[in-house]
């Protein structure tokens, strides 16, 4: 998929990996990630209004960065290296 996203009303256990490969590129606002905002797609990014969330993005581009929200307040952490060509994400309910 490109520029898609894939939502859910049903919720996931504790113990549980969901998976995703992406690959990036240097090009700016590239994002791949979980959310737990509304799964209703429609302008802007719904799925990561709400907390908690973890995306992989290129932000304003030229290199890749983990970013998440977990009690209300965001965090940026930069990826040394570039971009991976393959994520694995751990979701924990």
């Amino acid at each position: 998929m490109d520029g898609q996203r894939v939502s859910t009303d049903s919720p996931y256990s504790a113990n549980l990996t969901l998976e995703f490969v992406a690959t990036f590129t240097s090009q700016a606002y590239q994002n791949g990630g979980f959310g737990g905002g509304t799964p209703t797609a429609g302008a802007g990014n719904e799925v990561y209004m709400n907390s908690p969330w973890a995306m992989f993005s290129t932000h304003s581009g030229g290199g890749l960065s983990v970013r998440m929200n977990t009690s209300g307040g965001s965090a940026d952490f930069a990826i040394p290296g570039g971009a991976l060509p393959r994520l694995t994400a751990p979701v924990s309910g």
